[in-house]
């Protein structure tokens, strides 16, 4: 990925063909090599909202637009910004319905699940994670909200607005930060919100 400073980083651009056949690929040797219950998708997103502005991102915007594109990179402000943020978008669901296809092609049984910020639908247009609409179209069957939120009472209720969320019923397993960058739990604080995930009517959690 480029960023909007020009500054190339150490990711794969999601819209380039390459990078997304060698995802799909990597999906099916996992499921045609191994006994696998489920695949879980990791960092299935942009990095951030200042990337990417490769040549690449930009000749295809500009095919999917049918527009010359005159100021690249898009600036926050730019009028043409939203129609940015939603080909960002598709070039990360496209990459979750194609994979869907594929285990259910590959392997019906095998479970597709994601692991998502938790600040939706924010997180939509900041990294093209849109997976309130992956759960709306069934191209997962859950998804795991990084919720690494140390304070209970935040926690609590991150869970209950995600839980509230359209199509959320069974398809939301909270994760719970024990180690993560963002929070270090006790096993006291741990205990405490696996109980609260358990009052949310939540079926699961993952501990992170």
């Amino acid at each position: 990925m480029v960023s909007d400073t020009g500054n190339i980083t150490s990711w794969l651009c999601p819209s380039h063909p390459d990078n997304l056949r060698s995802e799909k690929d990597a999906i099916r040797e996992i499921l045609q090599n191994y006994s696998v219950d489920g695949i879980q998708l990791d960092f299935i997103r942009f990095r951030d909202s200042h990337t990417c502005f490769c040549t690449g991102c930009k000749a295809r915007f500009e095919a999917y637009t049918g527009k010359r594109i005159r100021k690249w990179p898009i600036p926050a402000n730019a009028e043409n910004r939203g129609e940015f943020n939603r080909w960002r978008r598709e070039q990360i669901t496209r990459l979750v319905r194609d994979i869907r296809a594929i285990t259910r092609t590959m392997k019906p049984g095998c479970k597709l699940s994601a692991a998502v910020y938790a600040n939706y639908p924010a997180v939509a247009d900041s990294i093209g994670q849109d997976w309130g609409t992956w759960l709306k179209e069934d191209l997962v069957d859950f998804v795991c909200p990084m919720d690494y939120i140390q304070n209970n009472l935040q926690f609590a209720d991150t869970v209950r607005k995600q839980m509230a969320m359209p199509y959320a019923v069974d398809k939301i397993y909270p994760g719970i930060g024990v180690t993560a960058s963002e929070s270090r739990l006790t096993p006291i604080q741990t205990m405490d919100q696996i109980t609260i995930v358990g009052r949310s009517g939540a079926r699961g959690f993952v501990l992170f």
